[in-house]
């Protein structure tokens, strides 16, 4: 159980981290134009 816990916050890391550079990358574009 705590396995499964472990393997969905990993995942969501995995998938958060993109998004937070997207985000990143589209504040800068946002505020250098």
């Amino acid at each position: 159980m705590v396995d499964v816990y472990v393997a969905a916050a990993f995942c969501n890391v995995r998938i958060a981290r993109p998004l937070v550079m997207f985000r990143f990358v589209m504040l800068v574009t946002t505020f250098r134009s």
